[in-house]
């Protein structure tokens, strides 16, 4: 897919802290204000929620539904990741993978590594390649429908908004990793330019599980 401009559209901390270090000076509810102001949260509720103790517990018959269980369940662990760690969802890794290039890591577990990653700013050539992975863990109990949203502004003006579902999680003790569809970056005078994205990710209950900034710069060369 391109990238379309002209779219109008370690220690671990509390999750709040993460969340505000993330942001920079954007408001912490700046991407969700972005997605109702364009009519995307229609007012769906999600069903009642379920231990994942009793799942484990439940004798499925549909065995459509079972497969999908099995499928989602597979290495479960009530007893995954740090008890003294209130998260279900801990983000370790945002990665760029730029066309040619090295790939760029930012780690997000701790309020210094989101303000390092805030205040960084990468550049990606126009007409190349771009894509981003995020690596996270799940513990203590499943997510349901975690979902990336990501607004990108040019002086203040947005310019694009971007969602993509990463699906459900149960817990484990190995970590997650979910590759973004690639994007291709624009071309051409008025495409080129500094910009700021600010990125949420939220799940079926409307729980945001962090929130965080960067920018980047799109222009005629990598230098």
């Amino acid at each position: 897919s391109t990238f379309r401009l002209a779219r109008t559209q370690a220690p671990s901390l509390p999750q709040q802290q993460l969340m505000a270090a993330g942001s920079g000076s954007a408001p912490v509810d700046e991407v969700s204000a972005a997605f109702q102001e364009d009519g995307e949260d229609d007012g769906y509720v999600p069903p009642p929620k379920t231990e994942l103790k009793e799942i484990l517990q439940k004798e499925e018959t549909d065995e459509s539904l079972r497969r999908y269980r099995e499928s989602l369940l597979a290495g479960a662990s009530v007893d995954a990741g740090n008890k003294d760690d209130p998260r279900v969802v801990i983000f370790d890794i945002f990665t760029v993978l730029l066309e040619g290039r090295p790939p760029l890591e930012f780690r997000l577990n701790t309020e210094a590594e989101l303000e390092l990653l805030s205040q960084s700013k990468f550049v990606v050539k126009q007409g190349t390649t771009f894509q981003f992975r995020v690596t996270f863990r799940v513990q203590h109990d499943i997510v349901a429908g975690l979902q990336y949203r990501n607004v990108v502004k040019k002086h203040g003006i947005r310019v694009d908004r971007t969602s993509q579902m990463l699906g459900s999680f149960a817990p484990r003790a190995e970590p997650y990793v979910f590759d973004f569809p690639p994007e291709e970056a624009p071309t051409g005078f008025f495409a080129r330019g500094s910009y700021k994205a600010t990125t949420q990710f939220v799940d079926d209950d409307k729980q945001t599980h962090l929130e965080f900034s960067y920018k980047f710069d799109i222009a005629k060369d990598w230098e």
